[in-house]
């Protein structure tokens, strides 16, 4: 056997209690006999220490791990998806094995979290995204509420989020607060690019998008009209990003009179840089100076727009 430090290349294999056991309870140091103590397991995974009558201490893990999550646990969620197989019938087999590994639900949450993200965006982590919510019945009286993300370009529904009336003010609210959490879970759990956002407008976001389309019209501001995609979207983002934190939403919010200038480093200690990287295509930046645009943002009553958002 040599050595393989790749996870997914290694070869795994089923290994009795028994002959486990039988493999740990032989000193390495002084080959005399040693007790091994299961320490813990996490799992696929399996802590143990052993100690011989010498006092020699041997502790061993059954397989490497990424920080804190072994890889086993992540390889069985991925192949489960990947193998096109059912998470609950692939628990259940476990069981009957009485094979260690992962619950159902740790299943899913790995799944989300790094597999579905592999699946859906391949290496660029880009996305087109369009989105549309529905209610459990029409009027104001709905009380559950869908809001379903697609990938324009490849046609796959990315999420779904439900959303019940008396999570946020109102049957009303809760499109908003699917997106919000749907573009959360993409963009801040699984780090992937919203390049464009096609989705229903929001009172606020029409409003201010009527503001930014009216100074454009004007002669000497007609600069702004191709960044104006680029605002709504960052208008979601700090919605989305933000949480309860109101400070925090103003630092994200104002930074992008900075962005707009090619300048992606903040004199703020919220906010200090842009966390997109490194930018390599090339973008109708604005000169620095130019004012109209910075106005008409600073205009945009931040704290109290912003604030009726989150709320929302």
């Amino acid at each position: 056997m040599e050595e393989c430090n790749d996870p997914v290349e290694e070869e795994y294999y089923m290994v009795s209690e028994t002959a486990f056991f039988q493999l740990l309870s032989v000193c390495r140091e002084c080959n005399s006999r040693c007790v091994p103590i299961n320490e813990f397991s996490r799992g696929t995974m399996i802590s143990t220490s052993s100690v011989c009558a010498l006092g020699h201490v041997y502790k061993w893990k059954s397989q490497n791990c990424h920080k804190r999550l072994p890889w086993g646990n992540l390889l069985v969620a991925s192949t489960i998806m990947f193998s096109g197989n059912n998470t609950a019938k692939i628990v259940r087999l476990f069981d009957q094995m009485k094979l260690k590994g992962i619950s159902e639900r740790s299943a899913r949450r790995l799944q989300t979290a790094y597999t579905s993200c592999a699946v859906i965006c391949g290496p660029d982590k880009q996305v087109v995204l369009s989105g549309d919510g529905r209610c459990d019945s029409p009027g104001y009286s709905a009380k559950y509420g869908s809001y379903t993300p697609m990938d324009l370009n490849t046609k796959k529904i990315l999420d779904i989020q439900l959303v019940q009336s008396n999570e946020v003010t109102g049957s009303t609210h809760m499109e908003l607060e699917g997106l919000k959490r749907g573009l959360s879970l993409l963009m801040d759990t699984n780090h992937i690019e919203v390049s464009t956002l096609v989705t229903d407008i929001h009172v606020m976001i029409n409003k201010n998008i009527k503001k930014l389309e009216t100074r454009a019209k004007k002669k000497d501001t007609g600069d702004i009209r191709p960044l104006i995609k680029s605002i709504v979207n960052h208008t979601y983002w700090v919605a989305a990003s933000s949480g309860e934190d109101q400070n925090v939403k103003i630092h994200k919010w104002t930074s992008i009179s900075n962005h707009i200038i090619n300048k992606h480093v903040h004199e703020s200690d919220v906010f200090p840089q842009c966390i997109h990287g490194e930018l390599e295509e090339q973008r109708a930046w604005l000169k620095q100076g130019f004012t109209s645009l910075y106005c008409i943002i600073m205009k945009m009553e931040i704290d109290s727009k912003l604030s009726q958002k989150q709320e929302s």
